[in-house]
């Protein structure tokens, strides 16, 4: 099972650090590489040669939980946001294939100093805002909670472990993103 999640979020530099803590905590919870889709850190990431675009529309058709890092360079990237209409639109499309069952499971993150004020545009009513340890523990069970409904097993400790280091990690680079962008 391949690009079992999709992390869309903005390649500026600041946000840069975000997103490295949420995929090396994929990678350190068990979850690995091949099974998530980031651009700026997997290892299969991007082709090459090939349509950059086709290539983010294959890999969200294989994906199963999108998560978005809704950073303010996030909100004001075109990209950024045509990932979350077709994820939305394909969540959509399945619904009506399956008869309500979920399509593809969100897990929006609103990262300050962004509030939810900030992302209501994208309806994302499931949003976490990452700034503290206790919203990171929901973040990662979340997670956890989003690949058991899919039958993914984890190893209890190795996923204990990661999530313990996340929190450490987020926090480090909650403030490098915070001091790079001028907030506090």
């Amino acid at each position: 099972m391949h690009d079992f999640i999709f992390v869309s979020h903005s390649t500026s530099d600041p946000d840069a650090h975000l997103t490295e803590a949420i995929c090396d905590f994929f990678t350190r919870a068990g979850i690995g590489t091949a099974n998530f889709f980031c651009s700026s850190y997997s290892i299969q990431a991007m082709e090459l040669g090939e349509d950059d675009l086709r290539q983010i529309y294959d890999h969200l058709d294989r994906a199963q939980i999108f998560i978005e890092i809704m950073t303010k360079s996030y909100l004001t990237r075109p990209h950024c946001l045509m990932e979350v209409g077709y994820a939305i639109a394909r969540h959509r499309q399945s619904q009506k294939q399956t008869k309500g069952r979920a399509g593809v499971r969100f897990a929006p993150l609103v990262i300050p100093p962004l509030d939810f004020s900030d992302v209501n545009a994208l309806h994302r009513k499931y949003a976490i805002k990452l700034s503290n340890a206790e919203q990171c523990r929901q973040f990662t069970q979340r997670i956890r909670n989003l690949l058991a409904d899919l039958s993914y097993r984890l190893d209890e400790k190795t996923w204990t472990q990661a999530s313990l280091r996340f929190q450490r990690k987020w926090a480090t680079a909650l403030g490098n993103y915070s001091a790079s962008i001028g907030s506090t």
